[in-house]
């Protein structure tokens, strides 16, 4: 049996959403449509960089946009992970990543989880 610290649940999820990393392009507008209740809490760098490892590269195909994401944080800033509400029928999330938060507004988004 695995026991959770419940601060960590969270992060725990997004490791658990990520199957594969995405190639499609990202979302022009993900960014204003991630609600704050779906954001869970704050994770570090380099925990979701080892979180995200694709053939030795952290977020593999998704490199560039991750390099982007961390190159438009400022101090202060969070990376939060997030997931879409689960579907009622299949009880699982459709989408999930992590969210740029400045001052409690999603400013960027990197999706890790699509269904």
């Amino acid at each position: 049996m695995l026991a959770v610290v419940s601060e960590d649940w969270e992060r725990l999820l997004c490791v658990a959403c990520y199957e594969k990393v995405l190639s499609e392009p990202p979302e022009e507008n993900l960014a204003d449509s991630i609600p704050k209740e779906w954001l869970g809490s704050a994770v570090p760098v380099e925990d979701v960089e080892k979180d995200n490892v694709v053939d030795g590269i952290p977020f593999g195909n998704q490199v560039a946009e991750w390099e982007q994401f961390k190159a438009a944080m400022m101090e202060g800033d969070e990376i939060r992970c997030f997931c879409t509400p689960p579907d009622p029928q299949e009880q699982l999330a459709k989408t999930g990543g992590y969210a740029l938060v400045r001052q409690e507004k999603v400013i960027k988004a990197i999706v890790t989880m699509k269904k």
